[in-house]
């Protein structure tokens, strides 16, 4: 069974962007040096945080696990 979400309200321009293992979380970028992080809450997605440490344009994003 496929499942498909919808994300067309966060930004115009995305270069960047990463699921997390279960799909409840994403992690993007919306064409600056910002990491914008979404939690799936209900039928809603939520901004839980927002990365701004880096100097740059973030053009790749990847989830660790860690144990």
């Amino acid at each position: 069974m496929s499942t498909t979400t919808f994300l067309n309200r966060f930004a115009i321009s995305i270069t960047a962007h990463a699921w997390n293992a279960d799909r409840t979380k994403i992690a993007l970028c919306p064409n600056n040096n910002e990491i914008e992080i979404y939690g799936k809450q209900q039928n809603e997605w939520v901004l839980e945080a927002t990365l701004r440490e880096h100097d740059a344009v973030v053009t790749s994003i990847d989830w660790v696990r860690f144990r």
